[in-house]
């Protein structure tokens, strides 16, 4: 059976002990993390999403769902496979949104960036190493 995480970047500190919600929190990992977003201090995986209240409170950034089976991550392949399909997905999303009339300029905004996330992983992420 595959698990969804939802993995939280620490802007302000390490995550430890009541750095980071404790609820729902699967692992965490300390370490320098730089990304084209910037410096980060570690990392947090949740078996929930966390509300918007508790991602500012304690200064994270949503990095995406990382998908586990049992305790092994999924596959590269797999991931891959998975990744090319929300990349699609958001690039029509963000097509339709863009056609509607009266579309908040947010749901464009975070669409756009959904998928400069999402091809961010692709490229640098998931081609690392090959």
């Amino acid at each position: 059976m595959i698990m969804i995480l939802y993995r939280y970047l620490c802007r302000k500190c390490p995550p430890a002990t009541g750095a980071v919600p404790k609820r729902n929190q699967h692992s965490v990992i300390a370490g320098q993390i730089n990304t084209f977003e910037g410096h980060f201090y570690g990392m947090a995986d949740y078996t929930e999403p966390l509300t918007d209240e508790e991602i500012e409170e304690y200064g994270l950034t949503f990095a995406g769902r990382v998908y586990v089976e049992g305790d092994h991550k999924v596959s590269k392949m797999d991931a891959q496979m998975f990744l090319n399909k929300e990349i699609k997905s958001a690039k029509i999303a963000l097509g339709n949104a863009e056609r509607r009339k009266g579309v908040h300029v947010d749901e464009i905004e975070n669409l756009t960036r959904k998928i400069e996330i999402l091809e961010w992983i692709d490229a640098v992420v998931l081609k690392e190493g090959e």
